[in-house]
């Protein structure tokens, strides 16, 4: 038993590395901007969302692995499997249907141009309750966007050390996201 142990630890080395080939991406996109982030718009409504722009046509990854709950034309929300947090992707055309499995880093579908993501909690019996994306996204090691053609410098953008505005944390009485079950680097998460 002793002499599988290598062979053992060298094919769970080949599986993440091949994982880690084909869905590399760590992001919801490759590339675009950041225009928006969550808080309440201008008539004081919350609007959990990050709103970004990608351009038309390219690949929208899912964050996490789960079950795509629901699917429109443009639209569509994926129950996560390993926690109770619904995604919601607004501006996408999916490749993906009701029903169906999703792994981490997997294609959803493509751009329309403006793509919005929002995070909430589920709770059975409760209404669902909005995260801060951003720390959702950071907490796991996660960014909205791979790189961006416009760095603006939102505090959404941050990868690690993401600190809510006390406007946009109290305008969408935003709950503080569950820490990762694994993570390499630190992360740091205030909401104001």
């Amino acid at each position: 038993m002793p002499a599988l142990l290598p062979f053992i630890a060298m094919g769970a080395g080949v599986l993440a590395l091949t994982r880690g080939l084909f869905r590399p991406h760590r992001a919801l996109a490759k590339e675009g901007a950041v225009v928006r982030c969550g808080g309440p718009t201008a008539m004081r409504i919350c609007d959990p969302s990050i709103g970004l722009v990608v351009p038309v046509g390219a690949d929208v990854y899912a964050t996490a692995p789960g079950k795509v709950v629901a699917a429109g034309e443009e639209w569509l929300h994926i129950l996560v499997t390993n926690e109770p947090v619904v995604l919601m992707y607004d501006g996408v055309k999916p490749a993906v249907q009701e029903g169906q499995h999703v792994g981490r880093g997997q294609s959803l579908g493509s751009s329309v141009g403006n793509v919005s993501f929002a995070v909430s909690e589920f709770r059975p019996g409760r209404k669902l309750i909005p995260l801060p994306a951003s720390a959702w996204l950071a907490a796991r090691g996660l960014r909205p966007l791979v790189s961006t053609s416009d760095p603006s410098n939102r505090w959404c953008e941050t990868p690690r050390k993401v600190l809510v505005p006390k406007a946009a944390s109290a305008g969408c009485n935003f709950r503080s996201p569950e820490a990762a079950r694994f993570g390499l680097l630190p992360v740091e998460i205030r909401l104001g």
